[in-house]
């Protein structure tokens, strides 16, 4: 059963704050079983590993709430050097606005302040997509066509993005619409075909 702090989940959303609680969990056995790495209590799990963990998100939700946790300072990443050669793992510890019994929100002080910033950082993230003017769904398929690629792949592509509120596969915002489209689906399979070669088949 998961369990997360509710202060942390109306901050930050469900998926950080269950997964925040999770981390401190871990991070407690670690401590209570003296297994650390050079001195670190790192927490170590493969991307297959996180979605056992919570198997009613997707991949792409929980790398979106891990990505958040280490923009605002509550988890940290570990250096490139860290996980071995084909070690697919990736490995964080607990930041330093992360205690292990939970960010106390009734307090004034670093942690609340740093908590709503984040909470913040992420509105305003969403609102400055908005000001870029997410596409509609006609002016995919249209942009699709004119550089000669069939409509019903433009429409996949606009509900793929809609779907994921304009977030990549990474959980990065797609900033440059026309520029992801051109590079993530514009190949030669997704082309729309001469109609003067439809009858034979190619």
């Amino acid at each position: 059963m998961q369990t997360f702090d509710n202060k942390e989940a109306e901050e930050l959303g469900v998926p950080c704050a269950v997964i925040l609680s999770r981390c401190r969990y871990i991070h407690s056995k670690l401590i209570e079983e003296k297994r650390s790495i050079g001195g670190e209590y790192w927490i170590h799990r493969s991307n297959s590993a996180w979605e056992k963990e919570f198997p009613f998100w997707s991949r792409p939700t929980i790398k979106r709430a891990i990505g958040k946790l280490v923009e605002g300072g509550f988890l940290v990443k570990a250096p490139a050097h860290l996980p071995l050669p084909g070690d697919t793992r990736s490995f964080y510890k607990l930041g330093k606005f992360c205690s292990e019994g939970g960010t106390n929100l009734s307090e004034g002080g670093t942690k609340r302040t740093h908590i709503h910033n984040i909470s913040s950082s992420i509105s305003i993230d969403r609102r400055s997509m908005g000001t870029k003017r997410t596409p509609t769904k006609e002016e995919v398929t249209s942009f699709f066509k004119s550089e000669g690629y069939r409509k019903e792949i433009g429409e996949r592509a606009f509900d793929y993005y809609s779907e994921r509120q304009w977030l990549d596969k990474f959980g990065n915002t797609v900033k440059d619409w026309k520029s992801t489209m051109r590079r993530v689906w514009f190949k030669d399979e997704n082309r729309e075909k001469d109609d003067s070669l439809r009858k034979y088949g190619i």
